[in-house]
Parts: structure tokens; sequence; C-alpha cells
């Protein structure tokens, strides 16, 4: 899924934005470590049965974060959610220098 940023008032100023690819049990993962340092992990096929990897990537296309849960379908909601670890965002390499990792929150209805 690409995601798009509408700048102007315009149809014809949308710029490309992030996006996120979405994966059926999914056994390849990388995580962010720190640094600009991402680990290989691979899992089994029993470990990721019935869960969807959500892999997000920046503008630039290069990885944001990626995780791996099983949808939860409960009382009328219908939910994906995991944590993992991420890179700071572009905006945040200006103004902060006292931390490099995030704990992202994936979360999607």
């Amino acid at each position: 899924m690409q995601h798009l940023l509408i700048v102007g008032k315009t149809d014809k100023d949308i710029i490309k934005h992030w996006r996120q690819d979405w994966l059926y049990e999914n056994t390849d993962f990388y995580s962010f470590f720190k640094d600009r340092t991402w680990n290989f992990k691979k899992l089994t096929s029993k470990e990721v049965k019935g869960q969807w990897t959500q892999k997000v990537y920046q503008v630039d296309d290069s990885p944001r974060y990626e995780g791996t849960a099983t949808w939860v379908h409960n009382d009328g909601r219908h939910f994906w959610e995991n944590t993992t670890d991420a890179p700071l965002p572009r905006r945040e390499h200006t103004k902060r220098d006292d931390y490099n990792v995030l704990k992202e929150p994936m979360y999607t209805k």
C-alpha cells in the first residue's frame, strides 16, 4: 500500500510518502537494532502460522520497521497490533541526540 501526500490545492501536487507491504505467514524479518543497524531473523512456519507481517518503508524505500501478529476479531472489533523497534524519523535527527531507537506501536483497524 503506497501512501501519498497531497501538498497543494490541486491533485497535481501529490508526492510519494511512506509505504507498507503486508505478507501472510512471512518467516523472514529485519529488526532494527541501533545506529542504522538491522538484524536478520528467520522464524519457523509454526511461529508465524495465521499471522500477517506489516513491513513499513520510508519515502526513499529504506526500511522503517516491521512486525508480525494475528488479526483479532472480537466483539465487533477487528484490529492488528504489534510493537517493534524503529530508527528515528528524519525530523528527529536534527532535534535529538540522546537516543536513536523508538519503540514503534503498530496498530491497524
